[in-house]
């Protein structure tokens, strides 16, 4: 992680303003709910207003706790209460990744808190640092250039959000002292990294262990075996359901093949979209490979969400990795 110092007019907004949405991107993941709920702790430990919004689905293990704290968009009383609001978005690369919420923004300024490299440029004031492992250190440098600390709701919050982005600590290279010392002070503030794995890994259920059997039956070695993809139906993810899943450790098992260096899962949703989720090891950008079908992320871990036939994606895929890796 490289140090990009926070855009001043970020700092005055937060000082300045009183009432504030947080909002972040559709099928969040820990970073994106944390980081939100950790700002919008802060700015109500300091006296403002901070609403954190999100469209949802809280399909993901890890965030279904965190579901009832979050308004699923800017409704007219919300509207009429907080005429003078401005608009956080965290954790988000394109305006249209916020969903239907992205068209209730009215005039409210807008301000993007993100570490994502790949996407489009949006709102009004920008404070993107694509080498920082997640958004919630970027929460935390923010709460630090106001001059405080996290304190140790935020700490936990921040480190959660840190641990899921970096699969706790897995994706992390070597040019990331910064990042450790951020974390160092999470843990001085009282987080708890034993508790945080805890929370993070555990409460699977057996059936998401028999989904990923049945995921690593069907994966299949691509690119003169330098990746290897996985297909799955809607009928098959009915079958084992959206929630409990353990895309993580599917992950982190087909990365361990000898010679692999990407893993690519691609799932068929009712609405006719094809989901794609990217990893890699050390030389595929991924993140770059997902916007041409029409996501993007970071180097290591992307995704994307496009209409389409799953048959025909997995073709485009396959010969994509192919050209990149064989």
């Amino acid at each position: 992680m490289k140090y990009v110092a926070t855009p001043s007019s970020l700092v005055d907004l937060l000082r300045d303003r009183d009432s504030f949405f947080v909002i972040g991107h559709i099928e969040p993941d820990g970073d994106c709910i944390c980081s939100a709920l950790a700002l919008c702790h802060f700015l109500h430990r300091i006296g403002k207003t901070a609403i954190p919004i999100n469209e949802g689905p809280f399909d993901r293990r890890e965030i279904a706790e965190f579901k009832d704290y979050f308004e699923s968009e800017i409704t007219e009383e919300l509207w009429n209460e907080h005429r003078d609001a401005a608009v956080v978005v965290v954790d988000c690369s394109t305006l249209d990744r916020i969903g239907r919420i992205g068209g209730q923004l009215r005039d409210m300024p807008v301000a993007v808190i993100d570490h994502h490299t790949a996407g489009e440029d949006f709102g009004d004031i920008r404070f993107i640092n694509p080498t920082a492992p997640a958004t919630s250190l970027l929460i935390q440098q923010v709460i630090e250039d106001l001059g405080e600390s996290p304190d140790a709701e935020e700490s936990e919050l921040i480190f959660f959000a840190f641990a899921t982005d970096t699969g706790f600590f897995r994706h992390i290279d070597q040019d990331s002292a910064l990042s450790f010392e951020y974390v160092s002070r999470l843990v001085a503030a009282g987080a708890s990294p034993k508790y945080m794995y805890q929370r993070i890994t555990g409460g699977k259920t057996l059936e998401s262990k028999k989904h990923l059997g049945f995921l690593l039956q069907k994966a299949d070695l691509v690119a003169d075996s330098r990746a290897i993809i996985v297909t799955e139906t809607a009928e098959e993810t009915a079958r084992f359901g959206r929630q409990n899943r353990d895309s993580d450790g599917f992950y982190q098992h087909m990365l361990s093949v000898d010679g692999v260096e990407a893993v690519a899962i691609l799932r068929e949703n009712e609405d006719g979209n094809i989901t794609g989720g990217l990893r890699s090891k050390r030389v595929l950008d991924v993140g770059k490979l997902a916007q041409e079908f029409g996501g993007g992320g970071h180097q290591r871990a992307a995704g994307f969400s496009t209409p389409g036939d799953l048959h025909k994606i997995r073709q485009e895929l396959t010969a994509r990795l192919t050209q990149l890796l064989g």
